[in-house]
């Protein structure tokens, strides 16, 4: 099966893993959510069970910047240390239902993976 995973996806859940790790963290860089997006892609096509496709092209972001402004702010746009920003007042459970319940239990358990996020070093400053 084929599944599109855009950067809003990559950003909601790597930011519920940053959240769940350490409160305090609600930013997240576009090269870490690039090597996230691969690792889960990998992981998912290892299994053999779905083809991913990960859309963060820069036509992607400003989608997501104006789709999701009510979640996130992006930093930075079209430089080398460019980043996403959760907003105040977005919990864990916001990013759960959003960005992470409308998918399959295994892209969920990809996204939740723990050599997956330590491969991304979503957890590294």
């Amino acid at each position: 099966m084929r599944q599109f995973i855009g950067i809003e996806d990559l950003a909601g859940n790597a930011l519920i893993e940053l959240l769940q790790a350490n409160a305090t963290k609600r930013r997240v860089t576009f090269k870490k959510l690039i090597k996230y997006g691969t690792n889960v892609s990998q992981f998912l096509n290892e299994t053999g069970e779905e083809q991913v496709i990960l859309l963060y092209r820069e036509s992607d972001i400003v989608a997501m910047k104006e789709n999701y402004a009510d979640f996130f702010e992006v930093g930075n746009f079209g430089q080398e240390d460019a980043y996403i920003e959760l907003k105040e007042g977005i919990e864990t459970i916001d990013l759960w239902m959003c960005f992470r319940s409308p998918f399959s239990i295994k892209t969920m358990l990809a996204f939740m993976n723990k050599k997956v996020i330590q491969q991304s070093e979503l957890l590294t400053v």
